[in-house]
């Protein structure tokens, strides 16, 4: 049961990576839109507001480049079991795989975009180092901790539709609350606390360091990656648990 259900996640997979551009002139090249275009706009308004920071463009795109990975996967996984919702009601597929699935083809996704991207970043500045090999385990810990986000308000979405709409509202308080495109120092030392209550700045800020400045994450973030990624997993699986018996109903 368990093999079949690993091939079931890894055929989706492989067809929600394909489905994302089918039918477009462009393909994968419009992945790079979004970061590209953001990367102009905070280029032309922060190149000059932030001195401590030596390659602002190198900085903030390849801050972007991790943060995207983020909203994509949040914004599939929060409405895959209603998209999906005649699959459930007609074949035998258990509806922890459609999630399962999801992220596997969002982590897929980005390690394509981030080896296209690798091609782009010399152009900023960037030299490729060793601690680059952290961005893998890194973003897999991402993926697990974004996974366990997205089971509970999936499973919230499929009951309360509301929330869907009011994750796309608070999305992009989210963005600026972490530190994408500015420095952490940054901010204020009293609201220092704020900031690392957050846990996407324990992600975004250590995977950075890997790409910008050639340094690999510390024994200690190491561990709050890995603490955060297996504590919201253990969470929404618990609760995707609890109630996947009650989803037929509502989609």
């Amino acid at each position: 049961m368990i093999r079949l259900q690993a091939r079931q996640v890894w055929r989706l997979a492989r067809k929600y990576l394909f489905i994302r551009y089918k039918n477009t002139a462009f393909g994968i090249l419009w992945s790079f839109v979004n970061p590209l275009l953001l990367l102009l706009v905070f280029s032309i308004i922060f190149s000059q507001a932030f001195p401590s920071v030596e390659n602002y463009k190198l900085f903030a795109l390849s801050g972007i480049v991790i943060w995207n990975f983020f909203p994509g996967a949040m914004g599939t996984l929060i409405q895959i079991l209603p998209d999906n919702a005649p699959v459930l009601r007609s074949y035998p597929v258990a509806p922890l795989v459609l999630p399962l699935a999801a992220i596997l083809s969002s982590l897929l996704h980005f390690f394509i975009l981030f080896l296209a991207f690798a091609f782009l970043l010399p152009a900023f500045g960037w030299k490729p180092s060793w601690t680059l090999l952290g961005i893998v385990p890194g973003m897999t810990l991402f993926a697990l901790f974004t996974l366990g986000w997205g089971l509970v308000l999936g499973t919230l979405n499929v009951f309360f539709r509301d929330v869907a709409l009011l994750w796309n509202t608070l999305l992009p308080a989210i963005f600026y609350f972490t530190p994408v495109v500015f420095p952490a120092d940054l901010v204020p030392q009293g609201l220092q606390p704020f900031l690392w209550a957050n846990p996407l700045a324990w992600y975004v800020l250590p995977l950075r360091r890997c790409l910008v400045e050639n340094e690999w994450p510390t024994f200690a973030e190491w561990g709050v990656m890995a603490i955060l990624a297996m504590t919201f997993l253990f969470a929404g699986l618990l609760f995707f648990r609890k109630l996947k018996k009650y989803f037929i109903a509502f989609l």
